[in-house]
């Protein structure tokens, strides 16, 4: 006797977002260099306190890999496809401008590291204006 078992996707809102962490990372063919962690939550930033502790206190990350600063924190009303379509924005390795502005993943740190062809200041106003829109684009 078999069952049709349906799966049915049930939304849950959280957030996506991407911070620089406390250190930088040494190559071996490179200079220092800041690194950025990408990541999701279910968890509500109720508007008490910076994003940076409230990242902090999700556990996602320690020492020099704890949040410096938050370039990118968008609240989604569907946390798992938004968490997908912005990891494929990553990993495309998309171009962000015409200068060439890319993401590197760093998998020697993680899943969820990356480097980029840039500085903070420059990703943070990239992010906050392309975020919303590679979301719609693609969830």
């Amino acid at each position: 006797m078999s069952s049709n078992v349906v799966y049915q996707h049930v939304p849950k809102t959280g957030a996506v977002f991407m911070y620089q962490a406390e250190g930088l990372f040494k190559g071996i063919y490179a200079d220092s260099f800041a690194v950025y962690r990408a990541g999701r939550t279910t968890k509500q930033h109720q508007g008490d306190g910076e994003l940076v502790d409230f990242i902090g206190k999700l556990g996602q990350g320690g020492g020099l890999n704890r949040p410096f600063k938050v370039l990118a924190y968008l609240e989604v009303t569907d946390v798992e496809k938004s968490w997908a379509a912005f990891r494929e924005f990553l990993r495309s390795r998309v171009f962000l401008d015409r200068d060439q502005t890319s993401f590197k993943q760093q998998s020697e740190l993680g899943d969820n590291w990356y480097s980029a062809y840039a500085g903070p200041e420059q990703l943070e106003k990239y992010l906050k204006e392309l975020l919303p829109k590679i979301l719609n684009k693609w969830t």
